[in-house]
Order: structure tokens, then C-alpha cells, then sequence
């Protein structure tokens, strides 16, 4: 509770993770949704969750990471192949636990950039609800991610999160109607109604479109964005990009 509110949070996840011999000292692996429920209050709401993961080694490439986030109960394995759990085989692959956790209604988030062999199969069949950028590590840019993504078709909701606090302060914002609830908050993420940042707050909308809306129109015509954004330190500048090229900016 006083690590939450000390950076000014309203929602947090609490993990469960399995890595062989450090696992001994993860004290968010004895929490349940029953012992998170208890530390809610009016001003802070807590989540369960699971970091599904493959490893070829210690750190090395693999599978990837995922997020499930508002699980009733763990995924198993936690932690797939010999490279994290120091035994077993490099089975099963990672879209055996997205599609157990979709089906029992958690909201699935690939993890670090666009890490992991399987991040291009798990989004086109539809196992995946969101991707965590700068999370840490530096696993590709900004543009490599999400031009990616976007140039094979794909649309995909950005979120992020604190990996190793020592330097990874992203946050992600939705925006969401009603009480604050985890599971409001991760239906408007699915939505992609969200933005991440380190610092500054923003806000864009295009007429009555917010974040995460689409826009249809049957012909040509002129769309007016209006962006803002206000922070605490000086960010500079604002830019709009378009395919990859900023087509506008204000200091």
C-alpha cells in the first residue's frame, strides 16, 4: 500500500513468478486475490496476476513473457523449459496457457518490446489483448515495435509497467468510466484506450473520438486533432506522427 500511493498509483497488479533458486525470496508469490482484496481501499485497488514465461537461458531469448492479468487461479506451468526452471523439456508453448487464461476471462499482455519467438503467432490468433513496451530492458525502439505491428496489420493496444524499478518508471493511463474497478480498467485497455508515460499527462481526441476509437468515414475529409499534455518537469515539445513521420509539433 505505501509503495503504491508514494508514486501516486490507483491500480496495481501483484504477480506470481516462478524462477528456479530466486523464486525462494519472491514474497508476491504467497499473495492470492483473497489477501490483495484486503489491502483495497476507496483510493487504491489491487489485481492477480501471473508472468507467463519461456526461457532458452538465463536471460536469453525464448518464447517471451506474458502478462495475465485478473486470473482466478495460476496458469501451470508458471514458467516453461530447462533455461528459467533448471529442468524439463522446452514444452508447452506459451499459446496453451494465453488461450486456458482467455477462456477463463483474464486479459492477456506480451511483455518487453517485441522479445520472444512467439509475440507474430500469438497476435494473429487473437491471444493477446495488449503489449507492454519499456518495461524493462531495451528490447527495440519505440519504432521497431510498433511499425511492426502495425505494417503486418495488426492494431495493437500499448500498456507497460515496472519491471526493475532501478530504472523503468513507465506508467500506462486509461481512460474508463465508473469506480475504478481491475476489471473496467483492463476492458478499456483491451480497447485501447490507453497511453504510457514516464512523466507527462496527455490527452488527444479528434472531434468526439477519444484514444482508441476508430474513425470511419465513407469519403474524403478533414479530421482536427487536439493534443495537451502537463507535467511536473519540462518535456519540450509535442509531436504528432503519422506513419512514422512527425507532420506536426508545438514547444
Amino acid at each position: 500500500q505505501t509503495v503504491p500511493r508514494s508514486d501516486g498509483l490507483e491500480l496495481v497488479f501483484v504477480s506470481n513468478l516462478r524462477r528456479a533458486n530466486a523464486e525462494k525470496e519472491y514474497i508476491t508469490n504467497n499473495h492470492r486475490p483473497a489477501d490483495l482484496m484486503k489491502l483495497n481501499t476507496k483510493a487504491l485497488k489491487f489485481g492477480w496476476g501471473e508472468e507467463h514465461r519461456h526461457n532458452y537461458g538465463p536471460g536469453g531469448q525464448g518464447y517471451g513473457h506474458v502478462m495475465l492479468l485478473n486470473i482466478k487461479k495460476l496458469v501451470h506451468p508458471v514458467s516453461i523449459g530447462s533455461g528459467i526452471m533448471l529442468e524439463g523439456t522446452d514444452d508447452p508453448p506459451l499459446q496453451k496457457g494465453l488461450r486456458q487464461a482467455r477462456g477463463e476471462g483474464a486479459t492477456v499482455v506480451w511483455c518487453h518490446n517485441s522479445f520472444g519467438l512467439e509475440d507474430i503467432p500469438n497476435w494473429f490468433s487473437g491471444t493477446v489483448d495488449a503489449q507492454n513496451i519499456f518495461d524493462g530492458g531495451s528490447h527495440d525502439s519505440y519504432e521497431k515495435t510498433f511499425y511492426r505491428y502495425l505494417n503486418v496489420g495488426l492494431r495493437v493496444p500499448f500498456s507497460t509497467g515496472t519491471d526493475w524499478f532501478i530504472y523503468d518508471f513507465s506508467r500506462v493511463y486509461v481512460k474508463m468510466e465508473g469506480e475504478l474497478m481491475p476489471e473496467r480498467w483492463l476492458s478499456a485497455l483491451r480497447k485501447g484506450r490507453s497511453y504510457i508515460t514516464n512523466g507527462p499527462l496527455m490527452e488527444l481526441r479528434c472531434g468526439k473520438y477519444d484514444i482508441g476509437d476508430i474513425i470511419a468515414i465513407d469519403n474524403p475529409q478533414k479530421l482536427v486533432f487536439r493534443g495537451t499534455a502537463c507535467g511536473r518537469n519540462d518535456f519540450r515539445k509535442l509531436q504528432m506522427v503519422y506513419n512514422g513521420k512527425v507532420v506536426a509539433e508545438t514547444s
